[in-house]
């Protein structure tokens, strides 16, 4: 039990997307998703690169050889292989994600699905370009 004041160190677990493959859709999925075109500019290959150390270090303390398991030089092609889908990301969660709360599919009644369909606004059109103009950068598109 912590007493006020106390620090707590927390470690955050996100289930959202469990499943069997690569690490590297969840770091492309929170970067894509989470930053704008200028933000990814400068910071994009430090996120990358960081992902990778704490993966490596999560590993260690498993007793696991990253290297053997995972090792840089395949964090680095699945990368490549992964990046095309922030385009399918940005088309199919970025409205979601950028929808004022008024504009959000209410659940649970009588709908159809005509009525989860969201116009896009002016936000998640910037932002979606500015995935696109990256994905042309990067050399995936």
């Amino acid at each position: 039990m912590t007493e006020v004041g106390d620090v707590v160190d927390v470690i955050s677990i996100d289930y959202q997307t469990v499943y069997a493959g690569t690490p590297v859709c969840d770091i492309i999925y929170f970067i894509v998703l989470s930053t704008d075109e200028e933000f990814r500019k400068q910071y994009f290959d430090e996120l990358l690169a960081h992902y990778y150390t704490k993966l490596e270090e999560a590993l260690k303390r498993l007793s696991v050889d990253p290297s053997e398991v995972y090792p840089r030089d395949k964090y680095n092609s699945d990368i490549k292989k992964i990046l095309p889908f922030a385009v399918v990301l940005g088309a199919t969660v970025l409205p979601l994600m950028t929808a004022e709360s008024e504009n959000v599919p209410q659940v649970g009644g009588d709908h159809d699905i005509n009525d989860f369909i969201l116009t896009p606004n002016e936000l998640c059109a910037q932002r979606f370009r500015g995935i696109v103009n990256d994905c042309i950068k990067w050399g995936v598109l």
